[in-house]
């Protein structure tokens, strides 16, 4: 049977299901033809254009198809089949509608799927491997969103849950140049238990992502889940630490270390967990019990730790909108590497790009490259090295 890369989440995804249903309620009314024709009769259109009442059905719809991107002119009604077609507006009217609809174009594009789990099976799916996502989603437009999403993107969802009691997350990221935070729905995430992960669905996996550890909240479950993973498949493990909501950063996770294959945490998790000065500090401590111990730097670029080998990659320089989902951007990256055979030096890289092409489009996986897009970004930019 033929292995697949299997994720599995204890969070489930964020989508940024407010700021989108928000944008396609605007874009959907501004493009309904139903409610342009109330309008028009509201505005007497007869006086201002010239239009006779039961030309306003024809109109609205006209109007509607141009700011739907669907026509490229809104033409008045004609008198007849061989009458000249007219403009219904005038050019200085036609500009601002030609605003509108780009306005519109970018609503209705804002639907993004979110959440760690989600982002790395995202990526993964890009780069041609078969992720199976296992999670909950709700029984909503959301839910049927995220599915359609999957399938679109290589990924298989049969394992992924419907709740019929709980809404799908929803979160809504707030960004600039700087920084980002987040304004979190829960949902169907908050009923997620690590121990309701099903082993025998991932029996054949070639490999297995772990993300959602929350320190002695959870430690136990994580250890139980990964002893077993490790006794019943045949899969490699890579753990992504992540933010400690607890704030505690339970000095047990080393007990977790054994049985990892690449642990995962960025610069400040690093320092937190190692109680350390320095990340590269934290990162040699937790070798002593692991396999691979990768740091993310962000801007700097990234540092790991293989059998006692030290590599270091400064980060690709490119012009950042977004840094939402950069971290496991990366990880997507360096997992593809390492599943495909390559070197800790190239896993980096492969990282560090596709955490680099990811953070030049607003949304968490938007700018995320397919391979052949992550052979010619890392192709032009190893050139642009040796000029």
């Amino acid at each position: 049977m033929k292995k697949t890369l299997t994720k599995i989440g204890f969070f489930l995804m964020g989508l940024a299901g407010l700021l989108a249903l928000l944008c396609t309620v605007a874009a959907s009314c501004v493009t309904n033809s139903a409610l342009m024709e109330q309008g028009f009769l509201k505005f007497s259109s007869t006086k201002h254009l010239g239009l006779l009442p039961s030309q306003y059905k024809a109109c609205a719809q006209s109007l509607c198809d141009y700011l739907d991107g669907k026509k490229e002119t809104i033409p008045a009604p004609k008198a007849d089949e061989a009458a000249a077609e007219t403009p219904l507006f005038s050019e200085k009217e036609m500009r601002h509608l030609a605003d509108v609809r780009r306005i519109i174009a970018v609503l209705k594009g804002v639907r993004w799927l979110g959440g760690g789990a989600a982002l790395f099976a995202l990526g993964i799916g890009k780069l041609g491997l078969h992720p199976v996502f296992q999670g909950e989603v709700g029984d909503d437009c959301y839910g049927e969103l995220i599915r359609k999403e999957f399938a679109a993107k290589n990924i298989d969802d049969s394992l992924l849950g419907t709740s019929r009691t709980e809404k799908t997350g929803i979160s809504i990221s707030f960004t600039n140049e700087k920084d980002r935070s987040f304004l979190t729905y829960r949902g169907t995430n908050a009923g997620i238990s690590i121990d309701k992960v099903d082993i025998e669905g991932v029996k054949n996996a070639s490999h297995i992502h772990m993300t959602g550890y929350e320190g002695s909240k959870n430690h136990a479950a994580y250890l139980s889940l990964l002893k077993r993973v490790k006794a019943e498949t045949e899969a490699t493990v890579s753990f992504d630490l992540g933010w400690d909501p607890t704030g505690e950063w339970n000095p047990q996770i080393k007990e977790l270390f054994p049985y990892i294959d690449v642990l995962f945490m960025n610069e400040t998790e690093a320092i937190h967990y190692g109680r350390t000065k320095t990340a590269q500090e934290a990162a040699r401590e937790f070798a002593k019990d692991c396999d691979r111990v990768v740091i993310k730097l962000g801007s700097s670029g990234s540092f790991a730790i293989e059998n006692g080998k030290e590599v270091f990659l400064p980060a690709y320089r490119v012009k950042a909108v977004d840094t939402t989902g950069a971290g496991d951007s990366f990880n997507a990256g360096f997992v593809y590497g390492f599943l495909t055979g390559k070197g800790l030096e190239e896993c980096l890289a492969c990282g560090n790009a596709c955490g680099a092409l990811n953070v030049t489009a607003y949304g968490g996986n938007t700018g995320f490259p397919d391979k052949e897009g992550l052979k010619e970004f890392m192709g032009k930019k190893k050139g642009e090295e040796t000029k």
